[in-house]
């Protein structure tokens, strides 16, 4: 159904990534990566971790994606800008 990653780095304890939260085509739309997000939150509060802020990062296309991560209490720490030539 789907998957959320989540990693802290030994050398920087004190931040861990967000990375993929993917949800199968069929099951999508029932709020399921967001509750695989808090899911992962929430095995990360509960292990002995000295962490302090999750970086993730979403498409700005993914208006919905914005709306949840907010919801989930999160803001906007930046953006990235990234340019693609298709070769022949």
């Amino acid at each position: 159904m789907g998957f959320s990653e989540l990693s802290v780095s030994r050398a920087r304890p004190e931040t861990a990534y967000q990375w993929d939260t993917m949800v199968t085509r069929a099951h999508r739309g029932h709020r399921l990566g967001g509750l695989l997000k808090i899911a992962t939150m929430r095995l990360l509060t509960k292990g002995q971790y000295d962490t302090s802020k999750i970086i993730t990062f979403n498409s700005s296309r993914k208006r919905a994606d914005d709306r949840r991560q907010r919801g989930l209490g999160t803001s906007v720490g930046g953006g990235i800008v990234t340019w693609r030539k298709e070769l022949s």
